[in-house]
């Protein structure tokens, strides 16, 4: 019930960010994996270089503190 709130939060203030993905309804992981491939492409028949910085942010809000989570959103809306 939290993920189903949270995200409603976020959608309904447009918080995120248009990039963010993997967890939205709509615009899974493989959407921003296509657009890397594609940027990387276009730097490669450009002759520019392209760097690209991996992380894995799994598991990055397993420790939020809920009760202070909800007090945000309550204050917001």
């Amino acid at each position: 019930m939290l993920t189903i709130r949270l995200n409603y939060f976020l959608e309904t203030y447009d918080i995120l960010e248009e990039e963010q993905a993997g967890f939205r309804k709509g615009m899974p992981t493989s959407i921003l994996f296509l657009k890397h491939v594609h940027a990387i492409k276009a730097g490669f028949n450009s002759k520019k270089s392209t760097l690209a910085f991996p992380d894995d942010f799994q598991g990055e809000y397993d420790t939020i503190c809920r009760k202070r989570l909800l007090k945000v959103e309550e204050d917001w809306c």
